[in-house]
């Protein structure tokens, strides 16, 4: 009996490893780690931000780190201004630095982080 498992498990267990001729691409390839909009009740001055969570790709805080630069969209233009997370409140809560600007404390502009 042990013999014929023996023989089997010598016969049967050889494996190959699998080239990877993809990950170069994967790894070179830029995609947004985090996008979210803005939930309701930001306003100019704040440093907690507060993310909606519905319709986004991004609905929670879960992919955000201290010290992660994120962009929150202009409302009075394309630009990004830069904010530093400086803590994580909660699921749908943030604190920035430096406050939130009037062009960007609109319900709805976009955060973004790579």
């Amino acid at each position: 009996m042990i013999v014929i498992f023996l023989l089997l498990f010598c016969f049967f267990s050889t494996t190959s490893p699998a080239l990877a001729l993809t990950v170069k691409d994967t790894l070179s390839t830029s995609q947004l780690s985090y996008f979210a909009r803005l939930g309701v009740g930001n306003s100019e001055g704040s440093t907690i931000l507060n993310i909606a969570t519905s319709a986004n790709p991004s609905i929670n805080t879960n992919n955000l780190f201290v010290d992660d630069v994120i962009g929150i969209g202009r409302s009075n233009s394309n630009g990004l201004d830069l904010y530093t997370v400086k803590d994580i409140s909660n699921a749908t809560s943030l604190i920035i630095d430096p406050s939130l600007a009037l062009t960007n404390a609109t319900d709805g502009n976009i955060i973004i982080a790579t």
